[in-house]
């Protein structure tokens, strides 16, 4: 006797489970309102991954994270064509790559359907808001091999100081962005707990924070509490059968 496989792996079998994860069944969510299948797969992945915990692999690493929101708008003529407005996704408590963060906001644009056998979901670009904290901060820059740690020092400030406690030398500086990766901009130094010299016009120094093609960070911040960061992803796609396996499984992979 054949076994029963599994509806992602057909070729047509997205749209019949699609319809199986709305209440009432793709018919009904048609019924409703719905225009196209974006509208049920948005009512879907609200309905099974908001408040549930979900691992996933992007770009072969490993992620976990709990949703605590997903949403989008629809216009008629746009949900027709497959496409939807102000999409976002929110979580919180995400690990990725052996790195916390306590908040994740994913705002994508130019949301659209790639028609197919198997239909895929791309947008274009995307921005990705990581609230996280310091303690996060350095232990991504020891991944990175890098001799030095940050702690922070007022508003858009960090003191720079050696990882190694032989020496009690330090600098201050700027947080900012140039061409995709963080950079610090020296205006002060010091030992101990003394400032020794104030200066200016010092070239910035880059962070090792290169993320790949496709993706650099636009901005970058401290309130002096909290560590933000805006990444862009210029492109970004997933099978539809794909994105509505991590409602069904534990774990499943998306590609930029």
């Amino acid at each position: 006797m054949a076994s029963e496989q599994n509806w992602m792996s057909g070729p047509a079998g997205w749209l019949q489970g699609l319809g199986s994860l709305v209440p009432g069944g793709y018919d009904a969510a048609m019924r409703l309102g719905a225009r196209s299948t974006i509208e049920p797969l948005f009512a879907a992945l609200r309905s099974r991954l908001v408040g549930r915990r979900v691992r996933a692999t992007v770009a072969g690493r490993d992620i976990a994270l709990t949703v605590t929101d997903v949403r989008a708008r629809f216009d008629p003529l746009g949900a027709i064509l497959g496409q939807a407005d102000d999409v976002s996704f929110t979580a919180e408590d995400v690990e990725f790559g052996g790195v916390q963060a306590a908040h994740l906001v994913v705002r994508a644009d130019n949301v659209h359907t790639r028609v197919g056998i198997n239909p895929v979901l791309v947008a274009a670009p995307i921005h990705v808001e990581v609230t996280t904290d310091w303690e996060q901060v350095n232990a991504l820059l020891s991944q990175q091999d890098v001799d030095f740690r940050l702690e922070p020092c007022g508003v858009g400030r960090v003191r720079v100081r050696p990882r190694t406690r032989v020496r009690r030398g330090w600098f201050e500086s700027t947080v900012g962005v140039e061409e995709g990766r963080v950079v610090l901009t020296p205006d002060a130094m010091g030992w101990g707990r003394f400032v020794r010299r104030r200066f200016s016009g010092r070239r910035p120094i880059p962070v090792p924070t290169s993320l790949g093609p496709g993706v650099r960070i636009i901005e970058a911040g401290t309130d002096g509490t909290i560590v933000t960061a805006v990444i862009r992803i210029d492109q970004w796609s997933v099978e539809y059968g794909r994105l509505l396996s991590l409602s069904s499984r534990s774990s499943t992979s998306t590609r930029r």
